[in-house]
């Protein structure tokens, strides 16, 4: 019986993805018919999960690309619409439009499908610009990741104008090591572009409490043994706190992103604390002025990440619950306020773009 469900759900699956091709065709085949020879900007694989850190990087990515290209079409694809209609969207290129890949944490061997699509789209438009948004680099030491950065480095060290912006000074050196012959940059990560413009969560003077924002995923490593002994601490404390996560169990689209994302960040300034191992559960607190503990996460994106943020002395990268608990008491028995009002991230992640 539930090799029968598998086969069904397989040839749904399958049924689901052909309708959406086809209909997703007749789309592009419009835009190659109106917008083949205009110049443009083409806005690739941002994602169909609903991690509302990666919305809020397409909320960036397009408010900076409106800004730079203020004159030009900005056209959108995402991953699996990318996937399915690869080839028709090549004929929609013509050789001045520039190819945006979209930033994040999946450049690497831990999210293949997003490498090989990666991979791809260089080799499809290998007489185009293309920038990948800020983005951590982590392949595995060990014989699937080596193998992996040796496919990754044989299409893109072919390319002649492939730019590589990385978001932590680690991603940086790893790409100046392993993509010599493409042009690497240092920029913070595209939801700071936003630090302005969500200014409106800064200043909420009703604070009350801990959020915790952890993550569920294969990329979490910290121990449940921790996390129950933070909410016994929190009970102890009488502290009232509010479990989450970044990811959500509904799917979003564009109509609704950016409300989801508001969702989130109302909920992060309400607290007077954030405790997260995601790096945009610490972006998201900078966003809304809120102190935050940071956990380690799989790889070196938190860790690196937090450098970032050095100049503000309400980010605390820790190892330990003692750490945390430490801090809990400090900013549960005061009334912490954090003044921040520069926007010195977003201007460098600017002047780094702008000059590309």
């Amino acid at each position: 019986m539930e090799i029968i469900k598998k086969i069904i759900k397989k040839i749904t699956n399958i049924t689901i993805d052909l309708l959406l091709s086809i209909a997703e065709k007749i789309e592009i085949k419009k835009f190659l018919s109106i917008y083949s020879k205009e110049e443009k900007i083409l806005y690739l694989l941002t994602p169909n999960y609903s991690n509302l850190g990666d919305e809020a990087i397409i909320i960036g990515i397009e408010q900076i690309l409106k800004e730079k290209f203020s004159d030009k079409l900005i056209l959108e694809f995402s991953l699996e619409k990318y996937r399915r209609n690869k080839k028709i969207i090549e004929k929609l290129a013509n050789k001045n439009d520039i190819i945006i890949i979209h930033g994040g944490g999946n450049f690497g061997n831990l999210y293949l499908e997003a490498e090989e699509l990666r991979r791809d789209i260089v080799k499809r438009f290998f007489d185009n610009k293309i920038i990948v948004m800020p983005q951590s680099i982590s392949f595995t030491n060990d014989i699937f990741g080596r193998r992996e950065i040796k496919n990754s480095q044989n299409i893109y060290m072919r390319h002649n104008n492939f730019n590589i912006i990385a978001r932590d000074e680690k991603s940086y050196e790893y790409g100046k090591k392993y993509f010599s012959n493409n042009k690497m940059y240092l920029a913070p990560d595209s939801v700071l572009y936003l630090e302005d413009f969500f200014s409106c969560f800064k200043s909420n003077q009703n604070r009350e409490g801990i959020i915790l924002t952890l993550r569920n995923d294969k990329e979490k490593i910290l121990d449940d043994n921790i996390i129950k002994k933070l909410v016994t601490y929190f009970s102890e404390k009488n502290i009232k706190y509010l479990k989450t996560d970044t990811v959500i169990s509904y799917p979003m689209n564009r109509e609704t992103r950016e409300y989801e994302v508001k969702n989130m960040l109302r909920k992060i300034s309400s607290a007077k604390l954030n405790i997260t191992d995601r790096f945009h559960g610490v972006i998201f607190s900078v966003i809304t002025n809120t102190p935050v503990i940071v956990f380690k996460s799989l790889d070196h994106k938190i860790e690196e990440g937090v450098k970032w943020f050095k100049h503000l002395d309400w980010v605390h990268y820790v190892t330990t619950v003692e750490e945390a608990e430490k801090l809990i008491d400090k900013y549960m028995n005061s009334e912490y306020k954090v003044e921040k009002e520069n926007y010195e991230l977003k201007e460098k992640l600017k002047e780094v773009f702008f000059n590309i």
